[in-house]
């Protein structure tokens, strides 16, 4: 597969990786020509969540609007990403 494109297997049909939505693309890479690629997104996704949440007191803190995402809700979706792995890891 071409990175520029991307085969949806139930429509048949090719469109541009720039075309997908987010869900769509975090799909393909799981996919993606590695069979660690989706334990590599799993383990960055731990450690960035784990990374937020550690620093939550200093982002929280930070007043300078580098984002269009409020820190508020930066900190409660890493908290909430966390649980929803700590849950699957447990058989939840």
């Amino acid at each position: 597969m071409i990175m520029d494109d991307y085969e949806n297997s139930d429509h048949k049909s090719t469109m541009k990786m720039s075309a997908l939505t987010i869900r769509q693309f975090l799909g393909h890479l799981c996919d993606y020509r590695h069979p660690l690629a989706s334990m590599f997104i799993m383990e960055w996704l731990n450690r960035g969540c784990l990374d937020v949440i550690k620093n939550k007191e200093e982002i929280l803190k930070d007043t300078h609007p580098r984002s269009i995402v409020s820190p508020e809700a930066w900190v409660e979706c890493a908290e909430t990403l966390k649980k929803a792995m700590e849950e699957r890891n447990n058989g939840e």
